[in-house]
């Protein structure tokens, strides 16, 4: 069982890894983590503007300058992956 969702949540995380690509304006790292870092202008209002349609993702901005206008996506549920994706997309 903890191994079929550790391979449901590489899958998932690479159709998001893909589909966040295919985005103008926005840089992303690769990943093998749980979870998908990228940087796009304004991080911060679009944190919060995810937030207020109830899309919970990590700010990192201002912890590092590395991390200027950054933000984290931790993988979920394909449900709650194109939730998040859809939510960014009407933002940018």
């Amino acid at each position: 069982m903890f191994k079929e969702q550790i391979q449901r949540i590489k899958e998932d995380r690479e159709i998001l890894l893909d589909q966040l690509s295919a985005l103008k304006n926005i840089q992303i790292w690769p990943s093998q983590a749980n979870f998908i870092l990228f940087r796009v202008d304004h991080a911060q209002t679009i944190s919060k503007q995810l937030q207020e349609k109830g899309i919970l993702i990590k700010c990192v901005h201002g912890r590092h300058p590395l991390l200027e206008d950054c933000l984290q996506v931790t993988i979920g549920t394909s449900r709650e992956n194109q939730a998040f994706l859809q939510a960014l997309k009407s933002l940018l």
